[in-house]
């Protein structure tokens, strides 16, 4: 007679494998999983991960009726004893999301040598405990504070920390001393922050790889990295870009939307802003650029000439809208690209920006050169509309690029239009003999 099969397949895992599956869960899910079994009364008390928010306490409150005060007191006193019993000395990962937080609660993840630690405080005012600055074992650190000023100590000594993100902190003359203490840093993530003092924002590490600046506020700022392997600057707000020495940047995502009425005065000084972060950037082996980005370009067609050369890049990745006066811009940055081998479009609506100044005429010819007979490999242009415009950069490029051996053109939706295009396109004349051209 065969054997019953358990039904609790859970519960014959390795502790190793089971610790893993709860380090997952919020800590409130797996503490009550203590009454399942025997085996289980004990078993969250080693788990290597605490997960505390008191959105489940306020989530019990409504379901029960209760009070916000009750909730509030229930929460404070869960984290209390479960900080207590935990008999861990060392933990991999301390999250705790709350409006009134406990500074013990962040001295006890360190004495218990936290290496992750995750902080949401949606409060006005931050005040964390001075050994957290100075705590050896942790390598990530990720601070949501809500708009509010972080206070630190007088010594800041991160002697292991890797990864530093940062969401919503307002900085008062302090950011340079934060990044001075931490000698290894890997990966810096700075997220709708802003700097009250009117300093150039400093970020120099020769350790740096990986930088994410996005949504802040500041007068100026400088980056200067060696060994910065991948860079996003996304809808930042501020003048005076100092960009250099990412000799080792591979990838880079550039977004900046300036004001359109800014732009449409002084067009000259957005180019030469926007060139600037171009020029930095102009190491990268991928790139990719925003429509904004491309629109701010298109507004001073004649100073496209001054453009940097991207000598290292392979694909380039960008939005733009349906007119010729970006693809104008395109045609530029193709001619500065000299090994580029893979382009995407993605193509948008146009932007209905009105420009009366006279440097902001278009030339109405649009052309290419033969650089790209000897490199470009891949064009993939997404949502393609079939316009006027758009047609006629397709026959330049397949009329000038000999070595293409992929076009895919994504048509939006009509089907009909789809079927016009491809009509269009097989009369084109193409360099490569070699050349697939997909409408999908």
């Amino acid at each position: 007679m065969s054997e019953t099969p358990n039904p609790d397949r859970l519960s014959d895992l390795p502790e190793s494998i089971l610790f893993h599956i709860l380090s997952f869960l919020p800590t409130k899910y797996v503490v009550q999983m203590s009454i399942l079994s025997r085996r289980w009364r004990y078993l969250w008390t080693s788990v290597p991960s605490l997960n505390f928010g008191d959105d489940l306490f306020q989530l019990h409150r409504v379901s029960n009726g209760g009070s916000v005060l009750d909730a509030n007191t229930r929460f404070v006193n869960f984290v209390n004893k479960v900080l207590q019993l935990h008999d861990m000395s060392h933990i991999q990962r301390f999250r705790i999301s709350c409006f009134d937080l406990d500074i013990s609660w962040i001295s006890a993840a360190v004495k218990k040598n936290v290496q992750e630690l995750f902080l949401i405080i949606p409060t006005n005012a931050v005040e964390l405990p001075d050994c957290l600055f100075t705590c050896e074992s942790l390598v990530s650190l990720k601070l949501v504070v809500g708009d509010s000023i972080l206070a630190l100590p007088t010594s800041v000594c991160f002697t292991r920390l890797r990864t530093l993100l940062l969401f919503s902190v307002t900085f008062n003359g302090f950011f340079g001393k934060l990044l001075s203490g931490c000698p290894v840093l890997d990966k810096l993530a700075v997220v709708g922050c802003q700097w009250w003092d009117d300093e150039v924002v400093n970020i120099s590490s020769p350790t740096l790889r990986h930088l994410i600046m996005c949504s802040g506020t500041f007068s100026g700022i400088k980056i200067s990295n060696p060994n910065l392997i991948s860079f996003q600057y996304k809808n930042c707000f501020g003048k005076n870009y100092f960009i250099e020495n990412l000799s080792s940047l591979v990838d880079a995502v550039i977004d900046v939307d300036l004001d359109c009425k800014y732009c449409s005065k002084r067009y000259k000084e957005c180019f030469h802003e926007v060139s600037k972060l171009l020029r930095g950037v102009s190491n990268a082996r991928s790139l990719t650029l925003s429509d904004s980005i491309v629109e701010q370009l298109s507004n001073a067609p004649n100073l496209l000439e001054s453009l940097p050369t991207f000598q290292y890049l392979n694909k380039l990745m960008l939005s733009s809208c349906r007119k010729k006066e970006h693809f104008h811009v395109i045609a530029y940055l193709l001619r500065s690209s000299p090994i580029l081998e893979s382009l995407v479009i993605d193509m948008k609506p146009s932007r209905n920006y009105v420009y009366e100044e006279e440097g902001n005429q278009q030339s109405k010819r649009l052309c290419l050169v033969d650089r790209l007979h000897d490199h470009l490999k891949e064009v993939k242009i997404r949502c393609f509309g079939g316009t006027e415009d758009e047609l006629e950069f397709v026959k330049l490029l397949l009329s000038n690029a000999s070595t293409l051996e992929r076009v895919f053109i994504i048509e939006w939706k009509d089907l009909k239009k789809r079927n016009d295009i491809d009509k269009k396109l097989v009369m084109f004349q193409m360099a490569s003999t070699s050349c697939i051209v997909s409408i999908s």
